[in-house]
């Protein structure tokens, strides 16, 4: 397995990358819902689980978003500042240069494709239907904002999920079965992060959506194993199937039941977008170097 920074030469390792994801992970859970806490008693609301609060007041809601913002970046900054690695350092690493700029642009298009054939199967047997489902002011909003928000989200997942938590796995399991394993768990783990916040028995079921997230997460979570624990893969990739989903649901009406076709926001959960995120991993493994 190939070693980061910290197993260099003069470097101390404060504390094992696995110990040092368990205290982020412990204290920034804590930390969040003793704000949420102190934020739904002062509002007068009841107390409430983690994220599964039932108030839509904008004095808890908003003030959380912000929380949960800063919980992401204090995990991607905490994280090599725990494991005795210089921030910079560690990043440049995670994004080695120069840039896999060629394999890069074939896995975003052939994510973005694979969704495309997908979209065109479902519109031929009558799935689903175009439509405009929003005014035009709005609509143009969405899709601005559509080929926005892609990358520094992706940005921000990926650092989390495979710079810091799959980093830490890899670093944890180093037998022969252990990057195979520590995929699996990042992916189940970057799936049920999806669905903690409150979800309502007049939205939809969480199952079907969390095994799509978790093809999803092999997906990514073999790009940055098989191609030297680099990030660049795994965003542009995240950043494709970002744009792939988000895009058209200004357009897209779900007619066929979900089972076959998974749900709008999630239509990488139906049969045919678990089959394209098992033919996408087996591409990384072709293109590993």
């Amino acid at each position: 397995m190939v070693q980061r920074v910290a197993r260099r030469q003069g470097q101390i390792e404060f504390m094992s990358p696995i110990a040092a994801i368990c205290i982020l992970l412990v204290g920034g859970f804590a930390f969040l819902w003793a704000v949420q806490s102190l934020l739904l008693i002062s509002n007068g609301e009841k107390l409430a689980f983690l994220l599964r609060y039932r108030t839509d007041n904008p004095a808890v809601t908003y003030p959380m978003k912000v929380m949960v913002q800063l919980g992401w970046l204090a995990i991607i900054v905490g994280y090599p500042l725990l494991i005795g690695q210089d921030l910079i350092v560690f990043y440049s690493d995670a994004f080695h240069l120069p840039a896999p700029t060629g394999l890069m642009l074939i896995l975003a298009a052939a994510c973005l494709l694979g969704f495309v054939l997908i979209y065109t199967i479902y519109l031929i047997t009558g799935a689903i239907e175009f439509r405009l489902l929003f005014s035009k002011r709005k609509t143009a909003r969405r899709v601005i904002t559509c080929f926005v928000t892609p990358l520094p989200l992706a940005l921000m997942e990926e650092a989390v999920f495979r710079g810091v938590l799959l980093h830490a796995l890899l670093q944890w399991l180093d037998q022969a079965w252990g990057p195979a394993f520590a995929v699996i768990l990042s992916s189940a783990v970057f799936s049920s992060v999806h669905f903690i916040r409150r979800r309502d028995s007049k939205r939809k079921p969480a199952l079907q959506p969390a095994i799509g997230l978790f093809f999803v997460g092999v997906v990514l979570g073999a790009a940055y194993v098989l191609h030297g624990q680099s990030l660049w893969l795994p965003v542009s990739l995240h950043a494709a199937g970002i744009l792939a989903v988000e895009l058209p649901r200004s357009f897209v009406t779900y007619k066929a039941s979900p089972k076959w076709i998974g749900y709008r926001s999630f239509p990488h959960s139906g049969p045919l977008g678990i089959a394209h995120m098992i033919a996408l991993t087996a591409l990384v493994w072709h293109l590993k170097g």
